[in-house]
């Protein structure tokens, strides 16, 4: 993730990671060495988290494998338009390309980059996105998978 920013020097982008995890400090180390115009947050309580959705334009999820990521969830209910790889689990289920983010076919820097270009400087996908995530959401709300789990 760090080496796509380079794609987007004296752009008006700032990024945000937010987590904590094994690849901290390498991350942390990396920002230093490049001076680049990203802020590593680390571990964002529940409490403060609606703070940095309010304030983004595109999330990502760019692990290689997740079943289910909830922060995923909560992304598509602030309407933010949301870059995954194919490996998690509900990606094609939540995401449709084009209509409220992108699916990355490969964890590549140029992909990625391609992906944060059309979907910051295009904001027609930001626009969809704000009504196809409201119909995603309705569609597999706790109620409805309720229902779906009481009619098998």
């Amino acid at each position: 993730f760090i080496n796509t920013i380079k794609f987007f020097i004296n752009k008006k982008i700032h990024f945000l990671i937010v987590g904590d995890g094994e690849l901290k400090d390498k991350v942390k180390k990396k920002i230093i060495q490049n001076k680049t115009q990203l802020s590593y947050l680390g571990f964002i309580d529940i409490s403060k988290i609606s703070e940095i959705y309010s304030i983004a334009d595109i999330f990502c999820v760019l692990s290689s494998y997740d079943p289910s990521p909830k922060t995923l969830i909560e992304a598509l209910n602030f309407n933010i338009p949301s870059i995954v790889y194919k490996e998690i689990g509900t990606c094609n289920d939540l995401i449709k390309n084009g209509a409220n983010g992108r699916i990355l076919n490969k964890l590549d820097s140029y992909s990625l980059s391609k992906c944060i270009n059309e979907i910051f400087f295009d904001k027609s996908i930001q626009k969809k996105s704000k009504i196809y995530n409201k119909w995603i959401l309705k569609k597999y709300s706790p109620q409805q998978n309720a229902d779906a789990l009481i009619n098998i």
